[in-house]
């Protein structure tokens, strides 16, 4: 219970602090370990997140509040501003203060994973896997397309100060972005 007390206490002044934008130094997160494959007449995507993590954020962590991450992934034909495929999901992580145990859940599998280390719970956090990004149906040969994508992080309401944290600034306020190369339906 003490243990309890003092990571709220703790996620309390990381909290405060954050408020105070000068004090975060923030990480500039990427994607990497970007595979783009087909699979059974989808184009599918595997990456990582990297550089995402800061001893703040890892404080922030330990909190238990939930903690999002949003992922965006777009199919593009080429020089189109608007995506001809889209799929949006989330990475969530909470840590349980009484058990102590962090619990990950992947919006796009619908599934929970449950570890006692941070660093096996921000692995997977940071991890996507066989996402969806296109029907090989929905591409024409002869075009040029690109897959991009796009996380963020979601702001967090701390009760125990009546403010909203956003959590960007532990990314320099920036997206963490990939864009693909340009590949044509024949390479599938």
């Amino acid at each position: 219970m003490l243990s309890a007390l003092s990571q709220k206490i703790t996620s309390l002044i990381i909290a405060a602090g954050s408020l105070l934008l000068s004090s975060v130094t923030g990480t500039d997160a990427d994607f990497s370990d970007v595979n783009i494959v087909a699979e059974d007449n989808q184009i599918v995507c595997y990456a990582s997140l990297t550089n995402c993590y800061s001893k703040d954020l890892d404080k922030i962590f330990l909190s238990g509040q939930d903690i999002k991450i949003n992922f965006t992934v777009q199919t593009f034909e080429q020089r189109k501003k608007k995506p001809i495929y889209e799929k949006k999901f989330y990475h969530k992580i909470k840590y349980d203060l009484v058990d102590e145990y962090f619990e990950v859940f992947l919006s796009e599998k619908k599934d929970n994973f449950i570890t006692n280390s941070l660093k096996e719970a921000k692995d997977k956090l940071a991890r996507i896997e066989n996402v969806e990004t296109v029907n090989l149906d929905l591409l024409k040969f002869g075009k040029k397309y690109y897959i991009k994508l796009i996380a963020t992080m979601q702001p967090i309401f701390f009760d125990a100060i009546k403010k909203n944290i956003d959590l960007m600034i532990y990314w320099n306020n920036k997206k963490a972005t990939f864009s693909s190369e340009i590949f044509e339906k024949s390479v599938f």
